[in-house]
């Protein structure tokens, strides 16, 4: 793939409609009239009732409309589209349309929500629900918050449409093309043999390139089919920080029964997640969100209930990792909290757990790698010694007003994520990869995304050519479209670097047994396999629930000065073992990538100084902001297993040990992210 491939706002031709939004203006309520008789002739007008098929977009069982109808759902939901061949026309037209409402202004709220807004639940209960424990035990309840997380857009986003050769073609940064495909069919009521789908540069995205993409490409292409005429809806860095899919806020409640030796004897942990308006993965979201409540700690009586909650938010929840950096937030943090109650050090207590050898779905990790994990992050951080100096000056401090120097803290977090879906999708779905063999022992493999990092490429052609018993320039990744290329489904959740790699090996594995039996070429094509019922049973959530698990244990050392309450951070360490890595310079400056982005969310970084973001600037790439703490990484086991997803397992492990760390150096139990000076005042003032 050609790295110059072009952003979607590069294609244009003469004579093209530009198209833009129209958004409700109000939260929640009913459309009774609009009128459109003061737009100029030369804008044209869409709503719903010009849509010639469906005026939905579906993501598995889940649906949001195209035009809103009818009901407002959320402040800035589509109701209507402008297109006019002069792109300087359209904002003022925008003031032209009077819109009538019905509504009293009330809106679903995430706090305090109603039993009616809970749209799904998800429960993972082992052992007794009994809780009374008797003389001898320590009961510690805690509440943890996180707030949404709005990606930083590096790509532009929209969709560029026209017609060739009496099929409708579509140009957009989608990570899922085929989805584009058949949402632009349903909503045309065509079929989608007649749609082409071009995947043009997505950038790093976060989730909102799986399923945003189709939606302006439908709109895009009603422009087209009405018009006969090509059409392009770029939306503005406005709208793609408001509208486009964010990370779903938690409230997390949590409720531990210890002993005396510090050994959890039970736990209730209650998660709600404001999943806006309209969610999508939403069932995905509360399983996983559920394993990582639990992580790989040794519970025998736990009740862990995870909710969905509808509000009037903008769709929420398709972000990258699905819930799991927000639980494990809650996890971790809990879990320092329950050593310190239990007078034990955070690291040793963590090694225990995890010499237990399990998951909280009780599957077993006969390579358990967390115990070594831990033992290299503690000392390559010197965490005891630094843990016990900052304790002891925490302990010896009277008040954080009076202290004339910086205060410091450590703190340590650990734990797994999954790569891959917890199930195969049901129904027409046969996301795959195919690999041809030739005559001249060349193998081209084909995938239904463009957007594979050349680090992934490089795994499979090395695996290939390994199995195959060729060389690596034999091995040739094709570029296309939904013409010529398979539907491989959304490319999130470390699907690319576990799940295609497997099915790379397995269409080598055949091409190598049938390849003195059959003539050339060889063509094979491999599906995404459904979970074994003896190995994971989503129902009861037991068993291994994902392809592969990437695995990690990061410390975070911060300081805090007294006067202007300014975190900042000292380092983090961290180690992985994410499975097989053949360069791990790239695997690093993923991880890194990850770590900086989640110390921004964990301290409410604002996006005109991002100083833990590790990204360039737009208008001058060479630029590169400097401002970024030491951080050390090390990956264990790299030369073994199946490879699995760096970015998430960092992202989402780093906010635990930072706000452990936070909480010892100012001597307060922080429970929050994100973390700003203003906040640390007010839990101090409560302190007082």
């Amino acid at each position: 793939m050609d790295d110059n491939f072009p952003f979607v706002d590069k294609y244009k031709t003469d004579g093209m409609f530009h198209v833009q939004i129209v958004r409700a203006e109000i939260p929640r309520g009913r459309i009774e009239s609009w009128d459109t008789s003061k737009l100029p002739e030369e804008v044209l007008f869409f709503s719903a009732e010009d849509l010639p098929g469906k005026n939905e977009l579906s993501l598995l069982s889940e649906t949001m409309p195209l035009l809103a109808a009818k009901e407002v759902n959320y402040q800035g939901e589509p109701l209507f589209l402008l297109a006019s061949k002069s792109s300087e026309s359209l904002e003022e037209a925008k003031k032209k349309i009077r819109i009538d409402y019905e509504t009293d202004f009330s809106l679903l709220a995430f706090e305090p929500s109603s039993s009616d807004q809970v749209i799904d639940r998800v429960s993972l209960v082992r052992g007794s629900e009994e809780r009374n424990y008797g003389s001898g035990t320590q009961i510690i309840e805690a509440q943890y918050r996180t707030s949404s997380e709005t990606h930083i857009g590096r790509a532009p986003l929209g969709a560029f449409t026209y017609w060739e050769n009496e099929r409708l073609v579509v140009h957009t940064p989608s990570h899922w093309p085929y989805h584009v495909r058949g949402s632009v069919a349903d909503v045309l009521k065509i079929s989608p043999s007649k749609v082409k789908v071009i995947q043009s540069n997505p950038s790093p995205a976060y989730g909102e390139k799986v399923f945003y993409p189709s939606l302006v490409s439908a709109m895009a292409a009603l422009v087209t089919l009405k018009t006969g005429s090509p059409a392009r809806l770029l939306l503005s860095p406005e709208e793609v920080e408001r509208f486009t899919t964010k990370k779903a806020p938690v409230e997390v409640n949590r409720t531990s029964v210890i002993d005396e030796n510090g050994t959890i004897l039970a736990e209730d942990v209650h998660l709600r997640f404001n999943v806006g308006a309209y969610p999508m993965f939403t069932r995905e979201l509360l399983i996983r969100a559920a394993i990582s409540s639990g992580n790989f700690y040794h519970i025998p009586n736990i009740n862990i209930t995870v909710e969905a909650i509808r509000t009037s938010a903008p769709p929420m929840n398709l972000y990258r990792g699905l819930g799991v950096a927000q639980s494990l937030f809650a996890t971790e943090v809990h879990s320092s909290r329950l050593a310190e109650f239990s007078q034990l050090n955070p690291g040793d207590w963590k090694i225990e757990h995890a010499s237990k050898r399990r998951i909280i779905t009780g599957s077993e990790i006969k390579k358990m790698p967390l115990p070594e994990l831990l033992k290299q992050v503690l000392e390559k951080s010197d965490f005891y010694r630094k843990h016990s100096a900052y304790e002891l000056t925490r302990k010896r401090r009277s008040s954080i007003k009076t202290s004339r120097s910086t205060l410091r803290g450590i703190g340590v977090s650990s734990g797994f994520t999954g790569n891959g879906f917890t199930e195969k999708p049901t129904g027409d779905f046969n996301w795959g990869i195919s690999a041809v063999l030739d005559s001249k022992d060349r193998l081209s493999i084909e995938c239904g995304t463009l957007n594979i990092p050349r680090a992934i490429q490089d795994i499979w052609k090395r695996k290939a050519a390994e199995i195959l018993g060729i060389s690596t320039d034999s091995v040739e990744i094709i570029d296309g479209d939904t013409d010529s290329l398979p539907d491989s489904g959304p490319m999130m959740l470390g699907m690319p670097v576990s799940v295609y790699t497997s099915l790379v090996e397995r269409c080598c594995t055949y091409i190598r047994k049938q390849r003195f039996h059959k003539p050339l070429p060889i063509r094979v094509h491999r599906n995404i396999p459904a979970a074994r019922k003896n190995v994971w049973n989503r129902e009861s959530l037991e068993g291994l629930p994902y392809q592969s698990l990437s695995w990690g244990a990061v410390v975070t050392e911060v300081e805090l000065d007294p006067l202007t309450l300014m975190p900042e951070v000292r380092g983090v360490w961290a180690s992985f073992d994410c499975g097989l890595i053949y360069d791990t310079s790239y695997a690093v400056s993923i991880a890194e990538a990850g770590i900086y982005e989640a110390l921004a969310w964990s301290m409410g970084e604002e996006r005109g100084s991002p100083r833990y973001y590790q990204d360039y600037s737009l208008e001058n790439p060479e630029t590169l902001y400097l401002r970024l703490p030491p951080v050390s990484v090390h990956f264990l086991n790299q030369s073994r297993g199946v490879p699995g997803g760096i970015n998430e397992i960092a992202e989402s492990l780093v906010p635990a040990s930072f706000i452990t760390a936070m909480s010892q150096a100012a001597g307060v139990y922080f429970d929050r992210i994100p973390l700003t000076p203003e906040l640390i005042h007010g839990y101090l003032e409560e302190q007082t």
